[in-house]
């Protein structure tokens, strides 16, 4: 009896100690959640926001797109998005889709990785909940045809960022110069986004964008994305959204899911 009352005891001691521990842990992490920059989420809108990754640290964004209709029947793609913050007014943007699955109208169906994008961010404070920024990026045709867009394509997105009491709104105006583009079609190529977005909990975030893309020769392509984000963490942040657009152009339905998360620190 007293073999069993010392193990039953041993075990409750193990028990407590078990406990102990990872609620020690839990504290732990905790405190070093609160002690790293929270993530800066681009995704799911189509308008980016002004705000710039941490300075010092690489965020990765990761998602599933799912599109039908529009210029091709279907598509699947893995959009991957790495960025790093330099400072407080510069970053660098690297991404591209992981996997690509198009198929097209006639059933000819192509799997590649996809175009590779390049871009350097600015962003310029004006005062608090306000501020501005630009990208500067390159398309490089790394995918297969026909999903490449053959030659490189050149841009420059203009950003406003301001916060209207919980609500924040990005507006983007991109000029595109295309690569290749199709007899007819314009050089030029214009796109813009207004998107809204606004805590409704400590945690979840909701947003909707409008967004559309003008092209001479081409019919222009408007469309409306509705979004939900939930914060894990400050540094883990997941989303979906589901898209519909206004034209024929545009696809007829989209949905994507995905995440971003904070990678941690690369300089000293």
């Amino acid at each position: 009896r007293r073999y069993r009352r010392q193990t039953r005891l041993s075990g409750a001691m193990r028990g407590a100690a078990i406990a102990v521990l990872v609620a020690t842990l839990a504290m732990a992490g905790a405190a070093l959640a609160d002690a790293l920059p929270a993530a800066v989420p681009y995704r799911p809108t189509a308008a980016n926001p002004a705000d710039l990754p941490a300075p010092g640290y690489a965020e990765l964004e990761a998602g599933y797109l799912y599109s039908r209709g529009g210029d091709v029947a279907r598509s699947q793609s893995l959009p991957v998005l790495l960025k790093f913050g330099a400072n407080t007014q510069w970053a660098l943007l690297v991404g591209a889709d992981a996997w690509v699955d198009q198929r097209e109208y006639d059933g000819e169906r192509t799997r590649s990785g996809g175009d590779t994008s390049i871009v350097v961010k600015q962003r310029i404070a004006v005062r608090d909940g306000l501020a501005f920024g630009f990208e500067y990026g390159a398309l490089l045709p790394t995918a297969r045809p026909p999903i490449s867009v053959d030659k490189t394509q050149w841009s420059v997105n203009s950003i406003v960022s301001a916060d209207a009491g919980d609500v924040r709104i990005d507006a983007n105006l991109m000029a595109i110069r295309v690569g290749a583009p199709e007899p007819g079609q314009g050089r030029m190529q214009a796109f813009t986004a207004v998107a809204a977005s606004t805590p409704i909990s400590d945690r979840w975030t909701l947003a909707g964008d409008m967004h559309a893309t003008l092209q001479h020769g081409t019919t222009p392509d408007t469309t409306l994305l509705a979004a939900l984000s939930y914060a894990a963490t400050p540094q883990l942040v997941f989303d979906v959204a589901t898209m519909a657009g206004l034209a024929h152009a545009a696809p007829h339905g989209q949905v994507t899911a995905g995440v971003t998360v904070l990678l941690g620190r690369c300089n000293r």
